[in-house]
């Protein structure tokens, strides 16, 4: 299967990313980037420099990092072991999502790509199928956190961003968003805030649209994340995301919670999922949902 091949080559060429640094580790640098650590601090931001221009990028703050190159987005993470009780044909699938974004030369802009996949290996049956790939490109410009007063530490995301399953129709799903964001970061926390404008939701003859054109009540218009790194050597890490829409009285819940494993690019990665949106196949069915895994960056 080429998908198999390059899922695990992926996931292979990832345990060169260092978790702590959220960037690629040059064989010269790899003893000095797993030397310990003392607690996660904010750096001021370069004045002079867009490429130095970034904030401590532990794992809790990774996600708002500006580093030059390539670099983890979103959470990057494999779970071979998960169940649900609302599938009849597979309880048990692998899930995993591979997330990573480009700094458009020295600016504050952005490339980024997120794919996350539902993989019913234990599925022989019916010949291990992929159930569903969401695929979600998007750009966007980062305003960066400083660290003079708390007002100054408050960062910014603008962006635009597509995200579909690519399937044909009627299995076919999609929308596309504007969004801004908004987050805070402290030594061991990270809160961030995001709202976004569908565009054509008040069309019924968008062509976007219109394979699922009640997903705003499903998904709603806003999400928050609360994200938290205990201090010391042993870097234990939780995952809040809340989302939904209070006028249909719907929405999802997620928790994570990470353990090192004893490798400085992995932690044992364990999930809940509880609403709906897990994927965009099932995007208006509660789902209820556990897992287990590792996740290269949180």
């Amino acid at each position: 299967m080429n998908a198999t091949k390059a899922l695990f080559a992926v996931l292979f060429l990832s345990i060169g990313i260092n978790a702590h640094g959220n960037e690629l580790v040059e064989p010269e640098k790899a003893d000095a980037a797993s030397a310990p650590v003392s607690a996660p601090a904010l750096m001021p931001a370069a004045e002079s420099k867009a490429d130095t221009n970034w904030i401590d990028v532990s794992p809790v703050h990774s996600s708002i990092n500006t580093r030059a190159g390539m670099s983890f987005h979103k959470d990057f993470y494999a779970m071979p072991f998960t169940w649900s009780p609302d599938y009849e044909n597979s309880y048990s699938e692998f899930i995993y999502q591979l997330s990573t974004k480009v700094r458009v030369s020295d600016s504050n802009f952005y490339f980024a790509y997120t794919q996350k996949s539902f993989w019913q290996v234990y599925n022989s049956k019916d010949s291990n199928p992929f159930r569903e790939t969401n695929y979600n490109p998007e750009f966007f410009y980062r305003k960066t956190p400083g660290s003079k007063n708390w007002l100054n530490k408050i960062g910014a995301d603008f962006g635009v961003e597509h995200e579909s399953n690519g399937q044909p129709k009627p299995a076919s799903r999609g929308w596309n968003r504007s969004y801004a964001a908004i987050f805070y970061p402290t030594p061991n926390t990270l809160t961030y805030l995001k709202v976004w404008h569908v565009f054509g939701e008040a069309s019924d003859s968008s062509k976007i649209l219109a394979d699922n054109p009640d997903i705003i009540d499903y998904y709603g218009h806003a999400e928050l994340h609360f994200r938290w790194q205990s201090s010391g050597a042993v870097r234990k890490g939780a995952h809040l995301m809340l989302r939904g829409n209070v006028h249909e009285s719907k929405g999802a819940a997620q928790f994570d919670y990470t353990y090192p494993t004893g490798s400085k690019d992995m932690h044992w990665y364990f999930s809940v999922w509880k609403g709906y949106g897990e994927s965009l196949i099932d995007y208006d069915k509660n789902i209820t949902r556990t897992g287990l895994g590792v996740v290269f960056k949180r």
